[in-house]
Parts: structure tokens; sequence; C-alpha cells
């Protein structure tokens, strides 16, 4: 920890306290007790879930892993810093993609007299169905009060 850079605040080298106390290395990463009080485990907070970077009874194997991610950490921060786009992950390697086709894009209408009459016939159909329905539910009533003549 020590080696880190004093300017980098990616960091935070933290134990909580607590039922399960925690050697926070950076917001979403930590080293943590496993249940049975004898094993380490260094874990990552990713968007879909919780991922065990190291795991072993020995403390030797998660410090060099947590070595290894700082280290992946410090470097891809000094390549961002420099310009450079691609991330310090070892073993990850982009991948040269043919070029795309353009995205898709809505064709423009001519006039918004269209769009304004297609929602007002829909908003017409709208109604003549709610008054079928209403006619059809109500006919006892309406034949009651002489609106309508039966044949």
């Amino acid at each position: 920890f020590a080696d880190v850079p004093a300017d980098m605040d990616n960091f935070d080298f933290a134990v909580s306290s607590g039922l399960q106390p925690r050697l926070w290395i950076d917001a979403v990463s930590h080293v943590a007790m496993g249940r049975d009080r004898r094993t380490y485990r260094f874990l990552k907070d990713t968007r879909i879930g919780r991922v065990v970077l190291a795991e072993s009874t020995e403390m030797k194997p998660v410090a060099d892993q947590v070595t290894r991610y700082v280290a992946e950490r410090v470097v891809e921060r000094q390549r961002m810093m420099e310009g450079g786009i691609e991330q310090a992950v070892a073993g990850l390697k982009r991948a040269l993609v043919p070029e795309a086709e353009p995205p898709l894009r809505s064709v423009p209408r001519g006039k918004g007299w269209s769009a304004f009459l297609s929602g007002l016939g829909l908003i017409a159909a709208g109604a003549l169905v709610g008054l079928a329905v209403s006619i059809v539910l109500f006919w006892d009533r309406l034949v009651a009060m002489g609106l309508v003549f039966r044949p």
C-alpha cells in the first residue's frame, strides 16, 4: 500500500468494523474472511453482481492478487492520463470490429399536420367505440327513457 502514489485518491485501504470486518481496497473491491473464518476472499462488486477475484486459506495468494489489482488500476490511470484508451487488464485485448453500418435514423415526416390528423382520428375512433359500448351496456335504460324505440 505504501507504493501507491499519494496523489491517487482511487483507493481507500481501510478496515471496516462490524460482524464481518473487511479490508476495502477501493469503492468496489474488498478482502473479507469466509464463513469458516479461515478463508480469505478478494471480492469485487460489478454491475452483474459480486465477483470473487481470489480465494485461499493462505494469505499470500490473496495478497498477490490484491497487489496485481492495485498495480493494474495504477497503470490504467497512468495510461488514461497520457491519453491512452486501452485498459491495463491482463488478457483483455480489443477486438478489431469491421466497419459497422450507420445507426438507423427515423425518417422525418413531411408536415406536422399528418401527425395531428392521425392523432385526431385515433381519438374519434376511441370515442365511437366508447359510444357503442355505452349503448350496448345501457340499452334497457335507453328504451325505458324513451330515447330508443323498439321495433
